[in-house]
């Protein structure tokens, strides 16, 4: 007989399985690439990536919360709702991608279909949500990963513009499998309701690109400051910690409810005892991260790489439980600012630190950003006005 909590388990594990399995399948691929070609041709690629990333963010303008929300009252047409949420962004997608087109190592036809593959891919998640198909959504995005997979091994020679034309691939079959998945939402009717999907979705941009810019702004800023090997590298370093930082809340997702009914100092004190076991835990992880970047990705990392990565994974074992209690207290705005200001904390070490001390410079600006984040969830709760609380009075 399972429990309450096995339930939660096998309810969320198809959604756990997913976070876990995207970016392992990006380390696969740039695994693949690095041994192959080198590290350089991988950086050519991350410029790319982190832009299609970001840009694909803007266009989804917020759609995921929005259509959740509007799906909640269990009256609304799935489908009629999701037809005309894409085709209302039809012109803010074009305008928002055609800059694509500018790179210049890759045709720009074939970065611009990656671009909408991947846009068309985000916009199906609201209904992977809705209808709770993950494990069937987990098997779209290996079946996308293994065509990119193919379509990389295949051939002999491996430059920029084959690994961009093997996204548009993967993410062409991980569309049409989650389209599957969700029942094959056809265009039975739908209406040009811009008011709504763009403006009511504003908000909801803003918090997103809050926390995407929080744990990728140290990517754009290195994008700018090093050459494509040094970009290749950290991409694979700083991917290996962010999943680091990413675990501890896949791992504490079932336990949620029972957390958000401790009172905030008994939930502060549990959050200290996991900021204490993350900081053990991050010694031996980080010693995995070292030997899989040797193993297989044939790069050494200086102790300060692996002290500042270290250092960036432990906040997120004590914030996982505290970030959901800011939301659930209705501060989506101060949460936005903390990540805004973590942010902002992580383009300003990293632009000061990497001259200096080279891709190292980017992972100590990641740490400062997410202990910043730690701090202001941790002082807002104890009742003590953070110094970016839009309540301060002069």
């Amino acid at each position: 007989m399972t429990t309450r909590l096995q339930r939660r388990y096998l309810a969320t594990s198809g959604s756990v399985l997913r976070h876990v399995a995207q970016p392992a399948g990006t380390l696969a691929i740039s695994w693949l690439v690095i041994g192959r070609t080198g590290t350089a041709t991988w950086g050519a690629c991350v410029s790319m990536l982190i832009t299609i990333q970001l840009l694909v963010h803007l266009v989804q303008w917020g759609q995921r919360d929005l259509l959740l929300r509007d799906l909640s009252d269990g009256r609304t047409d799935a489908s009629a709702l999701w037809w005309t949420n894409l085709c209302t962004r039809v012109p803010f997608l074009a305008i928002l991608l055609m800059p694509l087109v500018l790179f210049p190592e890759v045709p720009g036809a074939i970065v611009l279909g990656w671009g909408l593959m991947a846009a068309l891919s985000a916009s199906m998640e609201p209904l992977v949500v809705h209808t709770k198909r993950f494990h069937q959504a987990l098997l779209a995005d290996l079946a996308g990963l293994l065509a990119q997979l193919a379509t990389l091994v295949a051939t002999g020679t491996i430059d920029p513009a084959l690994v961009v034309a093997s996204f548009a691939i993967g993410q062409l079959v991980r569309a049409v499998g989650i389209w599957i998945a969700v029942g094959r939402p056809g265009p039975l009717s739908w209406r040009w309701a811009p008011h709504h999907h763009l403006a009511e979705a504003f908000p909801f941009v803003l918090i997103g690109l809050g926390g995407l810019l929080a744990t990728r702004a140290d990517l754009y800023t290195m994008a700018w400051l090093v050459d494509d090997d040094a970009l290749g590298s950290y991409q694979v370093i700083a991917g290996l910690f962010l999943q680091l930082q990413v675990l501890p809340g896949l791992l504490v997702k079932p336990h949620l409810p029972a957390l958000m009914r401790l009172g905030e100092r008994s939930l502060i004190h549990h959050a200290a005892r996991r900021l204490l076991l993350g900081a053990l835990l991050a010694v031996p992880a980080t010693m995995i991260v070292l030997i899989v970047l040797r193993a297989f990705f044939h790069v050494a990392p200086d102790m300060g790489v692996l002290l500042a990565g270290a250092l960036s994974v432990v906040p997120a074992s004590a914030y996982v439980v505290l970030l959901p209690r800011v939301l659930g207290l209705g501060q989506e705005r101060r949460l936005m600012a903390l990540s805004f200001l973590a942010a902002g904390i992580l383009v300003v070490i990293t632009l000061v630190l990497v001259p200096f001390l080279g891709i190292a410079g980017g992972l100590w600006g990641t740490a400062c950003a997410q202990w910043t984040i730690l701090a202001g969830a941790w002082r807002f709760l104890m009742k003590r006005p953070p110094l970016w609380s839009a309540d301060r009075q002069p």
